[in-house]
């Protein structure tokens, strides 16, 4: 094994479980970073406070839009880390290699399109999700701008897939953290120097991406074991890509239902005005970075479930799913009761505003107390897509987050009125129905599993 990876299929499942996440997590915060440090320095370095919250909602009012575009192609990454994963838990040295190249290959094809996406038609997307005018045109300038970088996102968000799938957490992060310095160094040049206000964020933001993931391709690149990028592979294999699809599509499907749900209740939230625009915005970026704690075990349960699946390890996928499930669960709550306790302070690190202050912190006592119910439909959602369930996962994203959320906004409203608390309860709610029908479905997901590799030990055992 390589200083830089785990083995996944042997050992103390929780003490290795704990090391492969911790960089995730770090990795997680420090992409969450970049939108933080974006607001941060908008409100630190534009003089008018007015325009400050402009410049602080035209970032937030676009993020579960961008989210939602991309996320159909992240969600092929998830299958890249699928493949890659199992392949190395078959010890399929050959299949590993052409899985690594395909995936490089379809991220930048991805990103490529996405781009054209994103530059073309971000005002257009931005007027049908009711942006207010007063920011419309700050959020089409940052929205155009992240797209043009969208190449290097998919590749960083492929290649770290490929380096997890093999146990490499370290690398990712360590590449993150760099590039998460060099956003914040930009952010200040560009903000409090050059005068620039979204603009500078938004190319600080691609800038740090193009360093991470370029970074991480030099790895793969130079890679001495399985998941060495070779020229020869590095082209689309129609049964890996297909591989990929399978698992990668109902992911980035699912994703995609958070994300049309997003856009729905952003523009609910953007009908109340700018100051709740901004406060909404300065509220997510605090509770996203408690949020990917639970995000960095998600994707350590993936990895681990799928090269376990890989290897035909029953009792250790079942082992894996509890101690994630309860890991993730108890933080992630303490954490956010943490949140609630100190969260007029932590507003107001970020905005001077008293009235984006309290509605920050009315979100803030609504979501964090929940937060555990959301970790554990993440980690649920990614042991059904490990055990080959992906579609089972989507489908009950699509009911539980997207559909339902659609129907309790757009029927209260339309019964009761816009109400800002209402509105904000449709998460938490979504969230524990989700979680609970997880449950049920992992734990026939195992039984399907488990006699499936009773059957192909049986098998074996009447061939001997």
């Amino acid at each position: 094994m390589a200083k830089n990876t785990i083995d996944m299929t042997r050992g103390p499942i929780t003490k290795k479980l704990i090391i492969f996440a911790l960089p995730l997590i770090a990795t997680n915060v420090m992409q969450m970073f970049f939108n933080l440090a974006d607001v941060a320095v908008l409100s630190a370095f534009i003089p008018d406070p007015v325009l400050a919250d402009n410049a602080v909602a035209a970032v937030g009012s676009n993020s579960s839009l961008i989210n939602l575009i991309i996320s159909l192609f992240v969600g092929l990454s998830v299958g890249a880390n699928v493949v890659v994963a199992r392949g190395i838990g078959k010890g399929d040295a050959e299949g590993v290699s052409k899985s690594v190249g395909s995936a490089v290959f379809l991220s930048l094809i991805a990103g490529v399109f996405l781009a054209i996406v994103g530059i073309c038609f971000s005002k257009t997307f931005l007027i049908w999700m009711d942006c207010d005018e007063e920011v419309l045109g700050l959020a089409d300038t940052y929205m155009k701008i992240y797209f043009a970088g969208m190449p290097a996102i998919m590749l960083y968000n492929f290649t770290a897939a490929v380096l997890r799938a093999d146990g490499d957490t370290f690398r990712p992060m360590l590449f993150i953290t760099i590039g998460g310095i060099i956003n914040v160094a930009l952010n200040i040049f560009f903000v409090a120097v050059v005068g620039f206000d979204v603009e500078g964020v938004a190319i600080a933001t691609v800038a740090s991406q193009v360093f991470a993931g370029i970074a991480c391709l030099i790895v793969l690149i130079k890679h001495k074991g399985n998941i060495k990028l070779n020229a020869k592979h590095f082209k689309l294999y129609r049964e890996k890509v297909l591989d990929m699809v399978k698992i990668g599509l109902p992911s980035g499907i699912q994703s995609a239902t958070f994300g049309i749900s997003n856009v729905v209740s952003q523009s609910a939230i953007n009908s109340f005005g700018a100051s709740i625009m901004a406060a909404n915005t300065i509220a997510t970026q605090i509770m996203n970075v408690v949020m990917m704690i639970g995000s960095g075990l998600s994707v350590a349960t993936l990895s681990f479930v799928s090269q376990n699946v890989g290897a035909n390890n029953v009792d250790r996928v079942k082992k894996v799913t509890f101690f994630s499930s309860v890991i993730g669960f108890s933080a992630v709550t303490i954490l956010g009761l943490i949140t609630v306790i100190f969260a007029s302070q932590i507003s107001g690190i970020l905005t001077s505003t008293p009235e984006v202050i309290q509605y920050s912190r009315l979100k803030i006592y609504t979501f964090a107390p929940m937060f555990g119910f959301c970790v554990l439909m993440d980690i649920l959602g990614n042991v059904l897509k490990g055990l080959g369930k992906a579609t089972t996962s989507m489908l009950i994203a699509l009911t539980t987050n997207c559909l339902f959320r659609i129907a309790y906004i757009k029927i209260g409203f339309a019964v009761i009125g816009k109400n800002l608390m209402y509105l904000y309860w449709v998460w938490p709610i979504s969230w524990a129905l989700n979680a609970i029908v997880d449950i049920v479905f992992v734990f026939f997901a195992y039984k399907s599993f488990k006699l499936k590799v009773s059957a192909h030990e049986e098998a074996n055992d009447n061939l001997i």
